[in-house]
């Protein structure tokens, strides 16, 4: 159900924040993974980073959100609109890691907790970049069977 969700707030920003820039969002999931549940706050501020972070009024900017299901869940958000340089990727990277956020890494070290408590080591995230290509933040999400605790988003949660 969060990947419904995450695909509605990609709606509501694209809406909310476009500030009249072109922008095109793309769901790609394995089949099956809408019904899967995902811990809540995990997909939508990667997204939500993608409008505050990641514009372009140069050309379309395109969304990607891919999740795939092999022996754990990788998710990606894909924003073309920006790109980062090397080392601001590796200083945003280390910040993660670290879990020492400035202002403009607060809500990936905040993900990066949220998978250390619900799957420890079998749970990860990270950033890249490439000029063409712009920004892609990885997750990695164990299967629900090997998860440590439960702060799930289902349709029953209020």
């Amino acid at each position: 159900y969060q990947v419904l969700f995450a695909e509605d707030e990609l709606l509501v920003f694209s809406l909310k924040e476009s500030n009249g820039n072109e922008m095109e969002y793309h769901l790609q999931c394995d089949d099956g993974i809408q019904d899967e549940d995902f811990p809540r706050f995990i997909i939508q501020p990667v997204m939500e980073n993608c409008f505050v972070h990641g514009s372009s009024s140069a050309e379309i900017r395109h969304i990607y959100l891919r999740i795939r299901k092999t022996e754990r869940f990788a998710i990606e958000v894909q924003n073309t609109g920006s790109f980062l340089e090397a080392e601001k990727v590796a200083a945003v990277n280390r910040k993660i890691a670290e879990g020492t956020p400035d202002n403009e890494s607060i809500g990936l070290c905040n993900i990066r907790k949220r998978l250390n408590l619900l799957y420890g080591e079998k749970g990860d995230i990270w950033l890249e970049s490439s000029p063409g290509e712009g920004i892609g933040v990885y997750l990695f999400l164990a299967l629900r069977e090997e998860q440590r605790c439960c702060l799930l988003y289902t349709s029953d949660a209020a």
